[in-house]
């Protein structure tokens, strides 16, 4: 029996396409599921930000700061 069956709220994830290093290997998937496992149980206020979210973000900071095209 793997070790993990005995722990509490474990998921296992495998990573078909990758040999040692799925951060590098695969990394789109890797980083969603490690998002997933921090942002689980309603810790919504952790996730990460969309596209847009982090646009107008960036958009909004450089106003702020008076750069051109912000």
């Amino acid at each position: 029996m793997p070790w993990f069956q005995e722990l509490h709220r474990v998921k296992r994830v495998d990573m078909q396409n990758s040999t040692h290093m799925p951060m590098f290997e695969e990394p789109k998937r890797y980083f969603n599921v490690l998002i997933a496992f921090l942002c689980r149980d309603g810790n919504a206020r952790h996730q990460r930000p969309t596209s847009r979210e982090h646009h107008e973000k960036t958009k909004i900071t450089k106003a702020a700061k008076g750069h051109p095209g912000g």
